[in-house]
């Protein structure tokens, strides 16, 4: 059809400026979206959605950055929130679920009723330390989520380095990334005539 077009390139649609790649006429490959609603994503596309790795940032403050499906984050990805609070892990289509990590705002009070223990849980982070230091700086907690939903708690809050499942998921997937990098450069470079 005429109206397939592809390559680099800018579009106006209802919903913002989108500035991209194009494949088939959809937002295909690297780009970003500018909404109407002052949203912005800058990241990977497929079929015309939000997909791979991107960056979305609410207008009101909110910034997820992490793996994207079919328009939802999906896979490993960490959502800051206007506060400084922030949540590292994984996600399903749009909401936390599996294991993740919850951090506190700079010096906050936090308080949440558990109902695994029956308790109330109050704890506090006073650091001059900005967040963006570590993935892991301040208190923060390891828990799992179900839909979106605490599902519970492994252990107390710590300071520092969160050190179970999810460091060890970030330290698995930057691998998996610098390894996928590696193989595509090599490809690039053979189909080059360079190696």
């Amino acid at each position: 059809m005429a109206d397939r077009f592809g390559g680099q390139g800018a579009l106006k649609t209802r919903g913002g400026w989108y500035r991209g790649v194009f494949e088939g006429g959809l937002k295909h490959g690297k780009g970003n979206m500018k909404f109407n609603s002052g949203d912005g994503y800058e990241g990977t596309w497929a079929a015309g959605r939000m997909a791979g790795q991107g960056v979305y940032v609410w207008k009101d403050g909110r910034r997820h950055e992490g793996e994207w499906d079919k328009g939802t984050p999906h896979g490993l990805g960490a959502t800051t929130y206007p506060n400084g609070e922030k949540h590292d892990g994984m996600w399903h289509y749009g909401k936390r679920h599996g294991v993740g990590v919850w951090r506190e705002a700079n010096g906050a009070w936090r308080c949440s009723f558990s109902p695994l223990s029956g308790t109330r849980v109050c704890r506090s982070r006073l650091t001059s330390f900005p967040l963006s230091l570590s993935p892991f700086a301040g208190t923060c907690r390891e828990g799992s989520w179900e839909h979106d939903k605490l599902h519970e708690w492994f252990g107390p809050s710590t300071f520092g380095m969160a050190s179970s499942q999810v460091a060890q998921m970030y330290r698995d997937k930057a691998r998996h990334h610098e390894k996928a990098k590696r193989e595509a450069d090599a490809a690039r470079k053979a189909e080059m005539g360079l190696l």
